[in-house]
């Protein structure tokens, strides 16, 4: 299991789409496609769903576990999840998949923030304390896990983010899907 991880207008989607069209791992698709990620955003509809019931209150934390375990055990190896706001809830997804694959994309944190505002329209005091509380969250969470950080802060090509991750998971498939 690949668990892509970042505070948002980081890069993740960008990570979850090269797993996906590129590294032959099961992402959930292009999913939501918007202005501001025009080629989707690759968020599992199904842990997509769960997990915002879950952060909105809706459902309780036993029914989250039973529905993402229910999406996990309807998946072929190797899947994925990518979902920003679950760094409220990582160590919620380490306790259901302790030996999960970690990418965190990473970006600065000023340009992280100031995306947030044009794409979300949220105001700057919003933007920081999104961007400031997920990354406190993802620090605490992380720290003493393996995990592979990609700073997307210059541009990085797909190529670039394949060569990162097989460097680091050489099972990857490289040849899953044609860029």
């Amino acid at each position: 299991m690949y668990l892509v991880v970042g505070t948002g207008r980081s890069g993740t989607s960008s990570v979850a789409r090269v797993l996906h069209e590129r590294l032959g791992v099961n992402m959930g698709g292009p999913g939501r496609r918007t202005e501001s990620n025009p080629r989707g955003d690759y968020e599992r509809k199904g842990t997509r769903r769960i997990s915002l019931e879950y952060l909105r209150g809706y459902v309780s934390l036993a029914e989250w576990r039973d529905g993402v375990r229910k999406i996990a055990g309807s998946l072929k190896e190797p899947w994925g999840v990518k979902f920003p706001p679950s760094a409220y809830m990582l160590d919620e997804w380490f306790r259901l998949f302790p030996d999960a694959r970690t990418i965190w994309a990473q970006r600065d944190l000023t340009l992280t923030a100031n995306s947030m505002m044009r794409w979300y329209g949220f105001t700057e005091h919003r933007a920081r304390f999104e961007v400031g509380s997920r990354l406190h969250l993802l620090t605490l969470f992380l720290r003493d896990r393996d995990v592979l950080e990609i700073d997307f802060t210059g541009h990085l090509s797909d190529e670039e983010i394949v060569a990162r991750l097989t460097n680091r998971w050489s099972a990857l498939n490289t040849t899953a899907v044609s860029p």
